[in-house]
Order: C-alpha cells, then sequence, then structure tokens
C-alpha cells in the first residue's frame, strides 16, 4: 500500500476523480442556465413541469402536419416538421416527462407516400421498451388518423391535420 502511494498511483487517481468532479459540476451548471425558466423570487413556488415539452420550433408558418392529442396537459401537440424524435430527452423534438418513456423512444417521420410513420427506437436493444400501436406491439407502422400510440405508460392518439382541413 505504501509503494502504491509512494509511486504516485494514489496521486493520479485522485487527479483523475477531481477532475471528473469538476467538469461533472460545469455540465450541471451549463444544463441549468440553459434557458430553463426560474422562479421570479426566493419565495416564487417552484412551478411544476408540464410532462410534455414540444421544442420551441416544432411548429409550421402554414399549420401544423399532424396533431398528438395525450390525456394530460397539455393536451395537444402540434407535429410541423416532417421528421419529429419523440421521448424524454432534452433534445427530444417532443419531450414526455415519463420514466417509462426512453431517452429517444420514437421517431415519427413523414413517409415518400404522404403518411406518417413511427418507428420505435429501442427495438433493436435486448429488452426494447414498448411502442403499442392500437395495442399491438410493432416496431414500425404507418399511422392512421385516429390511430391510439402507446410509448412505455403514455398513450396519445394521432391525428392527421391535413386530412381534416380538407
Amino acid at each position: 500500500m505504501f509503494d502504491l502511494i509512494a509511486t504516485g498511483g494514489f496521486q493520479i487517481s485522485l487527479l483523475i476523480v477531481i477532475v471528473l468532479a469538476v467538469a461533472g459540476g460545469i455540465a450541471v451548471t451549463a444544463i441549468r442556465h440553459r434557458g430553463i425558466p426560474q422562479p421570479a423570487g426566493p419565495s416564487a413556488p417552484a412551478a411544476e413541469p408540464s410532462a410534455f415539452v414540444p421544442r420551441p420550433g416544432a411548429g409550421s408558418a402554414s399549420g401544423p402536419l399532424a396533431i398528438l392529442e395525450f390525456d394530460e396537459d397539455p393536451k395537444i401537440v402540434s407535429v410541423g416538421r416532417p421528421r419529429v424524435m419523440i421521448g424524454r430527452h432534452s433534445d427530444d423534438d417532443i419531450r414526455i416527462r415519463d420514466v417509462t418513456v426512453s431517452r429517444h423512444h420514437a421517431l415519427l417521420e413523414l413517409g415518400v407516400t404522404g403518411d406518417f410513420e413511427i418507428h420505435n427506437q429501442t427495438a433493436g436493444r435486448e429488452e426494447p421498451n414498448q411502442l403499442l400501436i392500437n395495442g399491438v406491439y410493432k416496431e414500425h407502422s404507418v399511422l392512421a388518423d385516429g390511430d391510439l400510440v402507446t410509448l412505455g405508460g403514455v398513450t396519445f392518439r394521432f391525428r392527421r391535420q391535413a386530412m381534416q382541413s380538407a
């Protein structure tokens, strides 16, 4: 034991632990200051975050291509781009704050035929997280207007805006 300390192995290990701890603190600070609204004052109550957070710019100037109807707040999420990622990660286009949803759970994209398709991004795992379409497990599916989609324990109804406005 004293040989390890004398040769510097212990000091190097300790230095690595300190560097990792400092780097982790910097990353946490950067995340905290990434545009997340903070309470107005020290006595202001903390707001309960919505379970579903669409990223800015997810809409389209000509209106949404589709909408997702959730049972919980905010109830309606517009899909304004032909390709959106749905999951728990802060970088996802539609963020679902539920532990049963994977970080990058599903990809919703407008296919070449004009239909929306959904892909389970966890399908290649040894134990994939569920993606159910109308109660049936799927790795990939073309969505029809009114389909019920379940990611983990969260369900929404897919609505195709273009079909409704025509």
